[in-house]
Formats: structure tokens, sequence, C-alpha cells
């Protein structure tokens, strides 16, 4: 059966009208995926962790950490290390950090094949239980009392630091409970990833979901968006945009530049400042007064210009910038989309470069909102590590 853009569907990648056609590919030198607070991803101390990876790769590699402050407790899923987290070829493992010491709980394996495995964990105070391909492989009797800390929880990673993961990773989901062995059996389906969002058969723990990231399937993923699809939705809209239909309101065009209102758009010239070749759109020095500082937004807006330079649009938060859209040279408006972490709540504005003396831009019909749930955030990654490749 062929859907449009060249996609078949094979046995591989749908299952009673489930859909998987990504997964994430991590480089193994950076790659990673922020999810949030770590207080907000694992919540209590019964959870079960749920991912399918591939991997061809020896070296030792963090496919999840909830990381907590330093003498607080760590819980890190992972593969290539012993019981002594040192480099070991084919091991699964689990690791978790009690506040004074590791107990890991691990399994040697083939899993350095290329091929596609399904790795599972269950994790209670006093049990903790290591599933590969649907089977139980490893357990352990440790303490877990879960201290809460606000460090970022990452896939793919030791805290964005080290242990990179080398491979793919599709599907990865966490529970606030303990999932029995007959669930774990039903998600691996013998090889075929199902839908954790419904209970199936012998799984019947999706009301228990506490994050679930589909490395590309789910909804509102875009690069570098990864949302967690147990709330994957945008908030109400953060900018007022009808403050601005007729005027220019609090939007400023630095000295030596010129701002106008233009049929709804913001409209600025570069008249040759003297601070080089910026225009900065800003209201009261923010996009809005109600960012909070590690949340994710989706900003959306109306660009073009009139012709000559080709201009930059950037986010900037006073100290850092990221691209909106880079090269516009279009003189009808183009659209502009782009996701970024909030790092001040008090100086994020948008500002253009590239601007020869005279030329004018404008930006109209914006829009941002915060991604809501625990979204994943793809840290030094290209829009082509969301490739076709899945279980």
């Amino acid at each position: 059966m062929k859907l449009g853009l060249g996609l078949s569907l094979t046995k591989s990648n749908v299952v009673q009208g489930f859909l998987n056609t990504f997964s994430l590919n991590f480089d193994g030198t950076n790659d990673y995926v922020a999810i949030g607070a770590s207080n907000a991803v694992i919540i209590g101390t019964n959870h079960t962790i749920s991912t399918w990876f591939k991997n061809s790769s020896g070296g030792m590699a963090y496919i999840f950490q909830n990381r907590r402050s330093i003498g607080s407790t760590n819980l890190s899923l992972g593969i290539n290390f012993n019981v002594s987290v040192g480099q070991a070829a084919g091991y699964v493992g689990l690791v978790m950090y009690n506040g004074s010491g590791h107990t890991v709980t691990v399994s040697d394996e083939n899993i350095n094949d290329g091929a596609w495995h399904h790795l599972a964990a269950t994790i209670s105070d006093g049990a903790q239980k290591l599933y590969l391909d649907g089977s139980e492989v490893a357990s352990s009797t440790a303490a877990f009392d879960n201290e809460a800390s606000s460090d970022i929880s990452t896939i793919g990673s030791q805290g964005g630091s080290n242990r990179f993961m080398n491979g793919n990773l599709d599907e990865f989901a966490l529970w606030n409970t303990v999932l029995d062995a007959d669930a774990i059996t039903a998600i691996y389906n013998s090889g075929t990833p199902i839908s954790l969002s419904s209970d199936s058969g012998d799984y019947d723990n999706s009301s228990n979901l506490q994050g679930y990231w589909r490395m590309g399937d789910g909804t509102l993923d875009e690069y570098p968006l990864i949302a967690d699809q147990t709330n994957a939705t945008l908030g109400d809209d953060l900018f007022d945009a009808d403050a601005y239909a007729t005027g220019t309101g609090n939007w400023y065009a630095y000295t030596g530049n010129t701002i106008e209102n233009d049929d709804g758009a913001i409209k600025t010239t570069y008249g040759g400042s003297a601070t080089g070749s910026f225009v900065y759109f800003r209201d009261a020095y923010q996009l809005s007064s109600d960012l909070t500082v590690g949340k994710i937004y989706k900003l959306t807006f109306d660009v073009k210009t009139n012709s000559g330079s080709s201009v930059n649009v950037e986010v900037y938060d006073g100290s850092s910038s990221s691209w909106v859209v880079t090269g516009v040279t279009s003189t009808d408006y183009i659209a502009a989309t782009h996701y970024f972490v909030a790092a001040n709540a008090t100086t994020a504005y948008i500002r253009t470069s590239g601007l020869a003396s005279g030329e004018i831009i404008w930006i109209k019909n914006m829009i941002l909102r915060e991604v809501q749930g625990n979204p994943g955030f793809m840290n030094n990654m290209v829009s082509g590590d969301i490739e076709e490749e899945t279980p």
C-alpha cells in the first residue's frame, strides 16, 4: 500500500492504523534531546521506561537520564556498561543513585548488532526489573527515594554533557506506575511498535503515561521540537497582535532607524545607526511579559523586505541569539516558524541584521505560544536527524 510522499505502509510501520515512520538519529558526539525539569518528568517512586533503539557502536551511552542535583538521586537507562559503570560492549543497564551510592542493574546481551531492540525498565522503591525485547533479563532490590530537582532530563546523553547515544531512538515513553511483564511483552509486540496512547490487549496502562515522545511521528513534531504526546498542545497566544493593528504600540526601532504601521504590519527602515545593520523589534524589551525561563515557545510571523541585501531575523535574549529565518530577499510575505527555549524572561526580543541603508523590512501576523507538556528540544542536531528509519 502506497501513501503520498513516496511512503509505503508495511507491517513494520503500521499496526491497526498506527503509523510509525520516523526515528531520531544521534551522532554519538554531542546530540541530545532535553525534555524538561526532572521533577516534572519523573514524579514519585513508581515508574516504567520504554524505548526502541538501534545501535552498532560498542561505546557507553545513556539513552535517558533523569538528572538530579549532586547529592540527590539520579536515574539512567543505557547501553554498553557493566555493573561498575565501566564500558563493556553488549550490555544493557539501569543505573540508580540514591544519594549515597549506585545500584546498577545490567545484563550482557548482543545489542550492538545494528538491529532494532526494545528496552524497558520498571522502577519502584525496593524493586527494579530490566526487559529486552519483551523478556526480563535482570533485576535488583534497591531503594529509590527520588528527591526533587529542577535539573534537566535528557534523552540520548548523560545530562547533555557526555555518554552520548550513537544510533537511533524511537517511541520513548515514561509511566508513573510499574507495568507488569504482560504489558511489557504487549508493547514489544514481537518487534513491531504499538500506540502507547490507548490500551490494547495486555497493555492497559495508557492512563498512567507520564510522557511520550514519538521522535518525529507525533502531533506538533517539527525540527527542533519533539512534542510530549501526553499533552501535545499549544497555549494561548502571548503576543497581543490587536494592539498593533493600526499603530506601533511599544515596538521600538533603534536610534537612526524608523518604525511605522503599514496596514497592520510593523515596518522599519534601516537608517545606518551606529550599532551596525540591526533593526530591533521589541515591546518593552520583550516578546511577552509571560515567558518562563526553560519553557519552549513557538513563534510564527510573516516577513518580507523591499529589495537588496539578504536580511536575517533572530530572537535575541540579551546574551545569545537563535535564528528564525536567514537570507530573506522576498518582496512578498513568507511565513516564518521558530521554536526557542526561553533563557531570559525579561529581555527576549526580535531583531534583524544584514540590512543596507534605506532597506525596509515588514513583520506581521505574529503569534507566540508556549508548547505544553514536557516537550523535547533537539540540541546540536539538524532536521535530517529526524529520519525515515523505524523498527
